[in-house]
């Protein structure tokens, strides 16, 4: 039984991987030619940005992976923009915080690193100590001696002495440069550093979305027959079972153009355990009485399939949904315990039996809600209701008995469940 279980919830991983797709947004790449190419760039940790450009041409194409010694530039619109330069005798791309006549690079590695830059000319770093222009191989004693000479025309001087080596200053500097010399320049937005707690799921995109969820279902078993016939399993009052449910899913956001919509697959383990009791005088005789025990017991693995439609654009969101399932039953049994009191001479008869055969899985209807507080693009927590209501719980097709009194065997389960996406 557990063997099974985690072989299923290893493949049901391996799949959603599978399927896995990085979080692409709309930006441009430049290449060694001079060309430039639209389409989607990844949106990715600065490490990996740094390092490489995943670029696809459209939304649905193979994604391609270009190093910093294959491209000149690349960027995302309303993000940050990279130009490919040599660090050290290493290609690597740095970022603009400010793209200009005079532009300022960035690089954050061993420590935060700031160049100067202008078009066809070598990269400077400025530094607190001695600053070499490799352009004229000539040395500064500071970086603010290279930028009084560099920021010219113009009286620059109280900005310069006033600058720090940090982003906010520099940044201010170069953009009040550009801007009074009348340069047409750009300051890319900087979204901040992406968190690997909130902003990364498992998947490593924000397409798709793996999680966790658990908590109880209250399962009802019912039965009915013909019209005035009596029958013990549609005469017995059955009480609601509540019972732990937990699993995992993942959710699919179907398009950029119907984001509202979503698809999803839970796979969900239940156990249960119900019991009905009857009491009745046997139609035949009136001085017997009729009690009946029924015992229903199964552990079962759920398969649920659903679409959800969000009714609100916010960080709370109400999200109705609805599908179908299936499950897969483990060791169902059924126990019946019956009793037969003469209430003339107070003679009891019991007997045993194990005549009914559960079903090992059956088809299910499901409908309900979800709450959903959204934490982040990567990361949300929900609390989930939901109503399963069953094709058939005892099997009766290969009886004629049962089909005779046209027995209907139904149950229904009301899940409500926390749980949070990862």
């Amino acid at each position: 039984m557990k063997k099974l279980l985690t072989n299923l919830a290893f493949i049901f991983a391996c799949t959603t991987a599978m399927i896995a797709q990085a979080d692409y947004r709309k930006g441009y790449i430049v290449k060694l030619n001079g060309d430039t190419l639209f389409g989607f760039v990844n949106y990715q940790k600065e490490a990996v940005n740094n390092s490489t450009c995943n670029f696809k041409r459209f939304d649905i194409a193979f994604p391609v992976n270009y190093s910093p010694e294959k491209l000149k530039a690349y960027g995302i619109f309303g993000g940050k923009q990279y130009l490919s330069a040599n660090i050290h005798g290493k290609q690597v791309f740095i970022e603009y915080l400010v793209k200009g006549e005079i532009s300022l690079m960035y690089l954050n590695r061993s420590g935060e690193h700031f160049y100067i830059y202008s078009e066809n000319t070598k990269l400077v770093e400025l530094k607190s100590g001695k600053t070499l222009d490799p352009n004229d191989n000539k040395l500064y004693d500071r970086y603010k001696d290279f930028l009084s000479e560099k920021l010219k025309p113009g009286d620059y001087n109280a900005l310069i002495q006033d600058s720090k080596l940090d982003v906010r200053s520099l940044v201010y500097l170069i953009k009040s440069y550009n801007e009074k010399s009348q340069y047409a320049f750009l300051v890319p937005e900087r979204p901040k550093e992406k968190s690997m707690i909130m902003d990364y799921n498992l998947l490593g995109t924000n397409k798709f979305h793996i999680g966790v969820m658990g908590g109880t279902s209250f399962y009802k078993f019912s039965a009915t027959v013909k019209d005035n016939l009596y029958f013990y399993l549609s005469n017995a009052d059955y009480k609601w079972d509540a019972s732990p449910v937990g699993g995992i899913f993942v959710k699919w956001n179907v398009s950029r153009t119907r984001p509202q919509w979503s698809v999803q697959t839970n796979l969900m383990y239940h156990e249960v355990s119900l019991y009905g009791f009857s009491k009745a005088v046997k139609p035949s005789n009136k001085d017997l009485m009729l009690y009946d025990d029924v015992f229903v017991d199964f552990n079962e693995l759920k398969i649920q399939f659903l679409v959800n439609y969000s009714l609100l654009k916010s960080n709370f969101n109400i999200l109705p949904h609805f599908g179908i399932g299936t499950s897969k039953r483990f060791s169902p049994t059924f126990l019946r315990f019956f009793e037969e009191l003469n209430t003339t001479n107070n003679v009891v008869k019991t007997a045993e039996f194990r005549d009914i055969k559960v079903n090992s899985g059956e088809y299910v209807a499901i409908g309900g809600a979800t709450l959903e507080y959204k934490l982040s693009d990567a990361r949300s927590v929900f609390m989930n209701l939901d109503c399963e209501y069953g094709s058939t719980l005892i099997d009766v097709k290969d009886q004629s008995y049962y089909r005779d009194l046209e027995l209907k065997p139904r149950g229904i389960a009301v899940n409500v469940t926390l749980g949070i996406t990862l």
